[in-house]
C-alpha cells in the first residue's frame, strides 16, 4: 500500500450531538465494527464488491480518519451511501435511534468524495 495514496476508512461524527469523548469513541468503534461485520459475517456474495479492498485494508495499517459534520452536511453524506449508519440505543447521552456516526468502506485517499475532503478532522 502506498503511503502517498493510502487506503483509509472514513468515519464521520455528528457534531451537533456534542458527545463526550468516551461516547464518541464508542460510536466510532461501533462504526468500524459494523463495516467489518457486514463483510466478514455475511454470505460471500453479499459484499463481494468491497471484500477485496477491505481485506487489503486489514492487511495494511487499518488507517482511519474521524471527521465531524454539521447536521446540514449529514444529510448529504448519507446520500454517499455509507457502509454503516450507527444509531444509538439511547442508554446514556442521546435519544434512542439517534444517528451518531457514518462509516464508509475503505477507499483510497485520492478517491474520497469532495464532501469528505471538505470536512474537518475531529
Amino acid at each position: 500500500m502506498s503511503d502517498a495514496d493510502p487506503l483509509v476508512m472514513y468515519l464521520v461524527a455528528r457534531e451537533s450531538l456534542n458527545m463526550s469523548p468516551g461516547k464518541l469513541a464508542a460510536q466510532v468503534g461501533h462504526g468500524v465494527q459494523h463495516v467489518l461485520a457486514a463483510v466478514l459475517l455475511n454470505a460471500p456474495t453479499t459484499f463481494a464488491h468491497v471484500r477485496p479492498r477491505l481485506l487489503q485494508w486489514l492487511a495494511g495499517d487499518y488507517r482511519k480518519v474521524v471527521l465531524r459534520a454539521s447536521d446540514a452536511e449529514w444529510g448529504r453524506l448519507k446520500d454517499l451511501n455509507p457502509a454503516a449508519i450507527v444509531t444509538d440505543d439511547g442508554h446514556t447521552e442521546v435519544n434512542p435511534g439517534t444517528e451518531t456516526v457514518l462509516a464508509f468502506w475503505p477507499m483510497r485517499k485520492s478517491e474520497r468524495p469532495s464532501l469528505l475532503k471538505r470536512l474537518r478532522v475531529l
